[in-house]
């Protein structure tokens, strides 16, 4: 339904030479089944729902999926007054795990290790 509704029909990818390497995924992500792609990935891009359910959610996911030496990235760390939902997950999970911010960005980034 999400692509149905999307106003977009281009990305920043779009007819780049990364293009045939990018699967970009659309929908409810919390009915996403992440099993193809389990420690398949180079590149996770997490950018969906604000709301902390998802967020824990969509991280669980994208932490299986990344694969060794890979990234995961999340979009809208913008603090606790403006998404409160992505600022309370990635600060849970930087007690866990060695998380860094983009510096002037709202990005997280974390790297499995190889």
């Amino acid at each position: 339904m999400a692509l149905v509704e999307s106003t977009n029909t281009k990305f920043l990818y779009s007819e780049s030479e990364a293009e045939p390497k990018i699967t970009q995924l659309f929908g409810d992500s919390k009915e996403f089944d992440p099993e193809p792609w389990l420690g398949r990935c180079d590149l996770v891009f997490v950018d969906g729902s604000h709301a902390y359910s998802y967020v824990v959610s969509d991280t669980q996911k994208a932490l299986a999926m990344v694969k060794p030496g890979g990234l995961v990235l999340w979009h809208d760390y913008r603090g606790p007054r403006r998404i409160k939902g992505v600022w309370k997950a990635l600060n849970e999970l930087a007690d866990r795990l060695d998380l860094k911010h983009v510096k002037d960005t709202s990005l997280i980034v974390w790297r499995r290790p190889a």
